[in-house]
């Protein structure tokens, strides 16, 4: 997938987005009612994700758990990332990088074993990443996921961001 197809699909998804989210609701004990099985599930994982225990990934993950990171280059995708050890693997190395990496979850909309989920992720690269020294700039991030899950646990995620913005953010490439 070509970067301008990748920021298509991405934008696709936003504008259709509000079309398909259920009803805003006002009462608070209604909101926190409503929150599904796998929501939750998700909402754990990303708080992995911001810093929380590592441990908490056994409770929220399948043992055979795929994730993928799709850079909208066909010439260099790799395969999904299997299993939550190598996952574990991944958090850890960009908690290095971005020490204070948070995750926030801006919408969730499910369908059955399947979700969409938009956030935002906020860090401040202060460790190596990818070859690349700290550079200590801030970053903030919308990105979309999307999500199957198995019985309540997350099975599969592949997660969009725009690889053209983050670097931009981290001073790689110019505007």
């Amino acid at each position: 997938m070509s970067h301008r197809e990748h920021k298509l699909v991405c934008i696709t998804v936003l504008l259709i987005w509000p079309a398909c989210a259920p009803e805003e609701r006002t009462d608070e004990v209604d909101k926190n009612e409503s929150i599904t099985r796998e929501q939750r599930a998700y909402e754990d994982l990303l708080a992995v994700w911001s810093g929380d225990d590592l441990s908490r990934l056994d409770q929220v993950l399948v043992d055979d758990f795929a994730f993928e990171e799709p850079t909208g280059d066909e010439t260099s995708e790799e395969p999904p990332l299997l299993g939550r050890n190598r996952l574990r693997e991944l958090i850890l190395e960009e908690r290095t990088a971005f020490p204070d990496l948070k995750f926030q979850l801006q919408r969730f909309i499910q369908a059955g074993d399947w979700a969409a989920a938009e956030w935002l992720m906020t860090g401040t690269h202060s460790g190596g990443y990818a070859d690349l020294p700290a550079t200590g700039r801030s970053i903030s991030l919308a990105g979309v996921s999307i999500v199957q899950f198995d019985r309540g646990r997350v099975s599969r995620e592949r997660f969009y961001i725009d690889l053209w913005d983050f670097r931009e953010q981290l001073g790689v490439i110019s505007q």
